[in-house]
């Protein structure tokens, strides 16, 4: 009677020494995949922090040519506004 139920309290065993190794597998995978998504956002962060700052040296720079386009319209504006 007791060669049963120790098989029966092996097999038990095993199976939850199984589901304890699937679950830790399981938590080194999910561990594995949080790091390369952690990665992954870093390096987007990155990518958009510099198309924020390539815009903003861009938009800046866009204004100074656009200022002196209009220096230039109002002199050539004064000027005709002279001859007539």
């Amino acid at each position: 009677m007791e060669l049963p139920n120790q098989d029966q309290q092996q097999r038990a065993h095993l199976q939850r020494e199984r589901r304890f190794q699937l679950l830790l597998d399981e938590e080194v995978q999910a561990r594995a995949e949080e790091s390369a998504n952690r990665k992954i956002w870093e390096k987007e962060v990155a990518i958009r922090e510099k198309e924020a700052a390539d815009t903003g040296s861009f938009n800046q720079s866009f204004l100074g040519v656009f200022g002196q386009l209009v220096q230039v319209l109002r002199g050539q504006h004064a000027q005709a506004q002279d001859k007539v």
